[in-house]
């Protein structure tokens, strides 16, 4: 853990620029730019030595102009330790590195605002977003009310000095402004000390917790603060992401736990969402579906209508690669993880033609919401006559209800064709006993789904059959009767005054 007063940047191994210059075998694009910029300086500037580090002014304006282009590369890729070296090894200031030094005493408590040197002063008295006071005295109520109201969380013993860390928030956010390189450091350094104040803990702590390259870092902070996150730092949750889909953590990967949590504390989810589709093209297919999962809670917590459409545009190309591979596990979980089940049936097609649709009733798709009805809405509509599917699915999901109300329609099927006068044939009976068994099992459904009303009136329906088999039951062969189902309130009547009277 790094003292007060000490900065990250000279903990760093020295920079050797021998090393630099002559290695064989650059690791990164990075590594290569620099040993591009580097030659064109003069040779008196390389050491002799490989553990040489040379201390150089450098004059000539086409060097200063690569040097520049090197500081702000080395910057922009969170290398702020190099910068800072080779600034100092060339004897080069730079905006950018001076800005961010600042940034990091100030957050440490190193360095008091008013102890900013004069020109980075100069910096915050000509910030176009916020105005800085140079006496704490004079912050108005509305920065302090402000700061109160995103550190309200803190679970403190001791008092906080509210005056002064929002002094402190307050310049770091305006230099911040006025960089134009290594934004995304100076957003950490930002996002840390707010993080910092939230949950009560050590700065410098928090800083290098986010400083680590473990995938999901940086969310699980956001997540521990709970303080909403902007635009700015959209880049680095997408990168981390990224990392954490890739390497296969689960938490992010099938998102149903802490990403809903990480979206609400977004401004605008969209641009999440736009950033994760565009990472999307990569070849790893589960790393593909997790991406689009995610992208499309961002859209959909946004209302981005747009950005919906192109994610199952893009997940209907991905169920096509899948199904090519045959990726069953990978090609539920799309369908359960986007949950658009209307607009992807697609995937219920695939999987029925397979013979893989035993995949979505697996252990846990029960509590996918809404998946049960899409599966039985699915198999009513395209599997109407495999009647013992829809219903041996309904009682695995114990949907007894829908198992009921399939009875119930199967007894209406056999009762609408017994209208009028009644045969006293086997058919006949067969019939109604089928009828009458429908009506019954409706009854015991109903009364599983705590349904009362519904099992009283499939009972009644049940009786009412019952009484139709014992008037035909005392009928000689093939005469016939009148029939008691499907009749109206005045047929009802009639039938009580001419035929039900006699017995």
């Amino acid at each position: 853990m790094l003292k007060p007063g000490t900065d990250p940047y000279c903990l760093a191994p020295r920079i050797h620029l021998g090393t630099l210059l002559w290695s064989s075998n650059p690791s990164t694009k990075l590594a290569c730019h620099t040993l591009d910029i580097l030659q064109d300086f003069p040779q008196d500037f390389i050491p002799q030595q490989e553990n040489t580090t040379v201390l150089a002014v450098v004059s000539d304006e086409y060097q200063l102009s690569r040097l520049d282009q090197l500081l702000e590369a080395l910057l922009d890729a969170r290398d702020i330790a190099t910068a800072s070296r080779l600034g100092l090894m060339f004897q080069r200031s730079n905006k950018n590195i001076d800005i961010l030094k600042n940034c990091i005493k100030l957050a440490e408590g190193s360095l008091k605002p008013l102890q900013l040197p004069s020109h980075i002063k100069l910096l915050l008295t000509e910030s176009p977003r916020t105005q800085y006071c140079r006496r704490r005295t004079r912050f108005t109520s509305e920065s302090a009310s402000s700061l109160r109201s995103e550190v309200s969380g803190i679970a403190s013993s001791e008092p906080l000095e509210l005056s002064e860390t929002s002094e402190v928030l307050i310049v770091l956010e305006a230099l911040v402004q006025n960089l134009d390189h290594g934004t995304t450091i100076g957003n950490m350094l930002l996002l840390g000390y707010r993080i910092a104040l939230a949950t009560n803990k050590p700065y410098q702590d928090v800083f290098s917790s986010l400083m680590k390259d473990n995938p999901g870092t940086l969310i699980n902070t956001v997540l521990q603060a709970g303080q909403p996150c902007g635009s700015a730092l959209l880049t680095l949750l997408c990168e981390d992401l990224v990392s954490a889909v890739i390497q296969g953590s689960s938490t992010f990967l099938w998102s149903d736990s802490q990403f809903p949590k990480l979206v609400s504390l977004l401004e605008d989810p969209y641009i999440l969402g736009d950033k994760l589709l565009a990472a999307s093209n990569i070849s790893s297919v589960r790393a593909v579906t997790g991406l689009l999962i995610l992208a499309h809670h961002c859209y959909t917590a946004a209302c981005n209508i747009k950005g919906i459409t192109r994610t199952l545009r893009r997940a209907k190309i991905m169920a096509g690669v899948l199904l090519q591979e045959q990726e069953w596990g990978l090609l539920v979980r799309l369908l359960t993880g986007m949950r658009r089940f209307t607009d992807m049936v697609y995937i219920f097609h695939a999987l029925k033609e397979n013979d893989r649709f035993e995949s979505l009733l697996g252990q846990g798709m029960d509590k996918v919401p809404g998946l049960q009805i899409a599966i039985l809405d699915y198999l009513e509509r395209y599997y109407a006559e495999d009647k013992d599917t829809i219903r041996i699915t309904a009682l695995h999901f114990k949907m007894y209800s829908r198992v009921a109300t399939q009875y119930i329609k199967d007894g209406q099927e056999r009762t609408l064709r017994l209208k009028g006068s009644l045969a006293n044939t086997e058919d006949t009976r067969a019939l109604l006993m089928a009828a009458m068994l429908d009506f019954s099992q409706a009854a015991q459904y109903y009364l599983q789904a705590n349904t009362l009303t519904k099992a009283m009136w499939a009972s009644h329906q049940a009786e009412l059959v019952a009484l139709q088999i014992s008037l035909l039951n005392m009928l000689a062969a093939d005469q016939t009767t009148t029939s008691l189902l499907q009749l109206d309130t005045q047929a009802i009547t009639d039938i009580i005054n001419t035929t039900l009277r006699l017995f």
